[in-house]
C-alpha cells in the first residue's frame, strides 16, 4: 500500500514540502561549512580568553605605560596576533558562508566575498604590524 501502486495517493504526495527536504540531505557542503566554522571558533577561544584574562589581571588598563610593560612580552604579543588573526578568519568565513547562501546573484556574491577577504586581511596586516612596531 505505501508504494503507490494501490488507490489513493503515493506516500511522497503526502509527505509536507519541509518533510521532503530534511529527507533529501545536504545538498552541497553544509556540514563542511558547519563543522569549519565551529573548528574556527574553537581555534580562536584559547588565544582571545589568554589576551582578555591578562589584559583583566594587567591592573591599571587605562595607563599607557602598564599596557606597553605588558605588550613588552613575546607571549602577549604572540597570542595578541593570534587571537586577531583567527578571530577575523573566523568573520571572514562567516560573511562568505552567509554570501553563499543567500546572495544568488554571482556578481554580487563575488563582490561580497572579495571585499569580506579584502577588509579582514586588511585588519590583520594594519594590526599585526602595529602590535610588532609596539612592541619592539
Amino acid at each position: 500500500m505505501g508504494n503507490g501502486s494501490s488507490l489513493g495517493q503515493p506516500d511522497y504526495a503526502k509527505r509536507s514540502k519541509l518533510a521532503h527536504v530534511r529527507g533529501v540531505g545536504s545538498s552541497y557542503r553544509g556540514s563542511h561549512e558547519w563543522l569549519t566554522s565551529r573548528l574556527q571558533a574553537i581555534i580562536s577561544v584559547p588565544f582571545t580568553l589568554y589576551v582578555l584574562v591578562s589584559l583583566l589581571l594587567l591592573g591599571n588598563a587605562n595607563s599607557y605605560v602598564s599596557f606597553m610593560y605588558w605588550l613588552s612580552n613575546p607571549l602577549n604579543v604572540a597570542c595578541l596576533i593570534l587571537a586577531i588573526i583567527t578571530l577575523c578568519w573566523h568573520g571572514a568565513y562567516g560573511i562568505i558562508t552567509v554570501a553563499n547562501d543567500y546572495v544568488h546573484h554571482t556578481g554580487a556574491n563575488f563582490t561580497i566575498r572579495l571585499m569580506a577577504k579584502i577588509f579582514f586581511s586588511f585588519i590583520v596586516v594594519v594590526s599585526t604590524v602595529s602590535i610588532l612596531l609596539s612592541a619592539f
